[in-house]
């Protein structure tokens, strides 16, 4: 019993460690798809959503569904997530925004939760 709150406080320390991997796995993932053109995106995340025009020259790629959801997990009962990516007259990705997934923030407010506990932990 004397170990218990050492037991808790390392769970609570890797599950932190985690979520942030998580989150900037996803992030670097993301970025990744910036200078891919319009057929590698298609192969990578299947077909898109829709194809929007961006009001310029160029267009936009929604992705959406088991693709995307394969790389950005859904959170607790959230929508799909959902894979915006800004393509240029050539076919080119130059820009990327997510919608619908955890973000780099609710990670770190998690982490600083599980510290605040974990020194809560230790001290009793």
């Amino acid at each position: 019993m004397r170990h218990l709150p050492l037991l808790i406080a390392i769970v609570l320390l890797l599950t932190s460690c985690s979520a942030t991997y998580r989150a900037r796995t996803l992030e670097s993932d993301t970025l990744s798809y910036i200078n891919m053109t319009h057929e590698e995106l298609v192969d990578l995340l299947g077909a898109p959503l829709r194809e929007v025009n961006d009001g310029g020259e160029g267009y936009i790629l929604v992705f959406s569904g088991d693709s995307v959801s394969s790389t950005r997990p859904k959170q607790n009962g959230a929508s799909a997530p959902e894979i915006k990516c800004f393509m240029d007259k050539n076919g080119y990705c130059y820009d990327v925004l997510t919608s619908n997934t955890q973000s780099r923030a609710v990670s770190t407010a998690k982490n600083i939760g599980m510290i605040i506990l974990l020194g809560i932990l230790i001290c009793l």
